[in-house]
């Protein structure tokens, strides 16, 4: 939601700062498709049942996000 208000933010010529999980995610998952995005949460959990009760934007952003926007700035 918040990508596509920036984006026509940008079209009138606005300038627009994505919040930090917003830019975090376009990082992570540019390229990657809703199931794709799914099937990889469900493997954490699958690979990771000791952590079945986390709540998933925590394994979304913790073990995603965070380490996409880390390699990005290593670049």
């Amino acid at each position: 939601m918040e990508s596509a208000l920036a984006q026509a933010a940008r079209e009138k010529g606005e300038t627009v700062q994505l919040s930090l999980f917003a830019n975090g995610w376009q990082i992570a998952f540019h390229d990657t498709t809703r199931p794709e995005l799914v099937h990889r949460i469900d493997e954490f959990y699958y690979r990771n049942p000791d952590q079945k009760n986390r709540h998933v934007f925590d394994v979304i952003w913790t073990e995603m996000v965070a380490p996409a926007v880390s390699a990005g700035a290593r670049k």
